[in-house]
């Protein structure tokens, strides 16, 4: 299967209905983050997430896979009223987390999110990132769990650090893996997340952040992970 092919199965499966591990990471977003945005490893969805970050003003992101970005550049610029994002809009009101009113006709909220999206790059978390700027708020969902290591994962969340302003902060969430031979997280690095809370808070507290607050959530959505972890961390 080509990899257009499953970013079109993604957003299909994965983002044609809201879950609650959906609803939950979207309302993390929407009650924490704020201001001038750069979301590591934004994927194919940066567009359903950006509805969720009504207090940002803008939005920069980057991915290490270029058919991700060219998937979100040609939506903006070729699709501006994809049904799925209506239907999260309207989601979003039932639900009163939507921050600014909008009219069946013209459906703003969408509009507003797109609008809010600036530069789109290729780059990889474990490098130099083409992003010069400081910003207010770094949003991290499910990138740093595709590490292979320790010292991989501090590589990662320097770079995170690096690019927040003073007093800048951190939102990250991750999904654990679950082994299928027993009914507990792998307690090591396999690819996916690291497992562990002590681990996460060693590195970012190296890496220079400070007011750290980290949480473990039961995953009820049926995705083969049982755990997701997730936290705000600031500069």
């Amino acid at each position: 299967m080509s990899v257009k092919s499953c970013i079109d199965r993604y957003i299909k499966e994965e983002y044609g209905s809201i879950t609650p591990e959906t609803a939950f990471v979207g309302k993390l977003l929407f009650n924490n983050v704020k201001g001038k945005v750069l979301d590591f490893g934004c994927g194919p969805s940066l567009l359903y997430w950006a509805m969720f970050m009504q207090n940002a003003t803008s939005i920069d992101a980057f991915d290490i896979l270029s058919e991700n970005i060219e998937y979100l550049k040609n939506l903006l610029v070729k699709s501006k009223k994809p049904e799925i994002y209506y239907k999260l809009a309207d989601w979003l009101l039932t639900h009163g987390l939507a921050a600014n009113p909008y009219s069946k006709k013209d459906k703003s909220l969408v509009m507003d999110a797109f609008k809010k999206i600036g530069k789109l790059k290729v780059a990889n978390i474990l490098k130099s990132l083409p992003f010069k700027k400081k910003y207010d708020y770094v949003t991290e969902i499910g990138c740093i769990g595709c590490v292979n290591s320790e010292s991989e994962l501090l590589i990662a969340v320097k770079n995170m650090y690096a690019r927040l302003k003073k007093d800048g902060s951190a939102l990250f969430v991750n999904w654990l893996a679950r082994r299928t031979d027993i009914a507990e997280e792998v307690p090591q690095f396999d690819g996916m997340a690291p497992i562990s809370i002590a681990i996460f808070k060693k590195v970012f507290k190296k890496a220079g952040f400070r007011n750290i607050k980290l949480a473990y959530k039961k995953n009820k959505a049926d995705t083969g992970f049982a755990t997701i972890i997730y936290g705000t961390a600031k500069r």
